[in-house]
């Protein structure tokens, strides 16, 4: 049977009230009774029902971390990397992380209500992180909904609305150096593949590649949640390499796209970086190691991200000044054997 609140108690010599002043930080307890109190704790194995407490605090002391669905997010060293980020600091200041998943095809089902609104409106989570482009995913309804209620809101994308906290690691900023790097090379026409939900931001890259490098070409495919596999990049290359022409690549998923597209030059007979330069992003430094040749990658630093918006999050709880409500994170490039010089 699972130890409660009166074991502790017991256990420790104090009384139920002491317990949970010290559990919930709502009074001054000595330390001699605190320290008893998380041995009796710690012997006991005791775990704090932390929706017990929200109703005493008018708090859950839950924080929703919301993302798109299509791959399972545990299979993403992106996701897995954010989610570190943000569990790391949640921890140090004793709040537990919701993660709220929608489905491959919410794009559809977002034209009502996403889930996350629900645990809103309920306050069942009392703050949430939104892993996506903010205008782009969220239906505008919601957001000036969110607005409204002056719900603690951080969203990891291109500051798109100033009513909320965000990070960013500058997207647009790095998929336009890898145009430079590649134009560098003697690249002219390149094949971009980027995420259904980066529309709006591939326009940008677009005009701004436009006005820099009138002479760049830019095609782009754009994948929804489910991986590509080996026969739809060999499909890919067969049209927009050998048919078309495009002498390099930009995959903005090392992890899902870096070893298939590998492959799928291999079969037909294209050799990378003779005939074929490719660049990536990854969100590990090892992930640009593991193949051959060793992909040219942008490296993404998703755990500070989820650090930094979990921080931003928090100050919004605290209540506290946020001198700064958008932070920036710089993508560094790792120069490996997948690009190469064309005449």
């Amino acid at each position: 049977m699972a130890a409660s609140i009166y074991d502790v108690a017991a256990e420790a010599g104090v009384s139920i009230a002491t317990v949970s002043r010290i559990l919930n930080n709502s009074g001054t307890v000595s330390q001699k009774k605190t320290q008893a109190v998380y041995q009796a704790m710690e012997k006991l194995h005791y775990e704090p029902n932390q929706f017990a407490r929200g109703l005493v605090k008018q708090r859950s002391d839950m924080i929703g971390v919301y993302l798109l669905g299509g791959i399972s997010v545990f299979d993403s060293s992106y996701y897995v990397g954010l989610l570190k980020g943000i569990q790391n600091v949640l921890m140090y200041r004793n709040k537990c992380m919701a993660l709220i998943v929608d489905p491959p095809d919410c794009r559809k089902r977002l034209k009502d209500t996403p889930y996350f609104m629900e645990m809103v409106r309920q306050r069942r989570i009392d703050g949430l992180i939104l892993s996506a482009p903010m205008q782009e995913l969220i239906p505008e309804q919601v957001i000036s909904e969110l607005a409204q209620m002056k719900f603690p809101v951080t969203y990891i994308g291109q500051r798109d609305d100033e009513r909320f906290c965000s990070v960013y690691a500058q997207f647009i900023e790095y998929h336009l150096d890898m145009i430079r790097q590649l134009r560098g090379r003697g690249h002219r026409k390149i094949l971009m593949y980027l995420g259904e939900f980066h529309r709006s931001y591939f326009l940008q890259i677009q005009a701004r590649c436009r006005e820099q490098w009138p002479d760049v070409e830019l095609c782009t495919v754009f994948f929804g949640g489910a991986v590509r596999t080996v026969q739809q990049y060999r499909a890919d290359i067969q049209h927009y390499v050998l048919k078309n022409g495009c002498t390099a690549v930009c995959i903005s998923d090392a992890e899902n796209g870096g070893t298939a597209i590998l492959g799928a030059a291999a079969q037909l007979g294209i050799q990378v970086p003779r005939q074929l330069s490719i660049v990536a992003v990854t969100w590990r430094y090892e992930e640009g190691e593991q193949v051959y040749p060793r992909l040219s990658a942008y490296l993404v630093p998703a755990e500070d991200m989820g650090a930094g918006a979990a921080n931003l999050l928090l100050r919004q709880l605290d209540g506290g000044e946020i001198e700064k409500s958008c932070l920036e994170y710089k993508t560094v490039f790792i120069e490996r054997d997948s690009i190469c010089e064309i005449e």
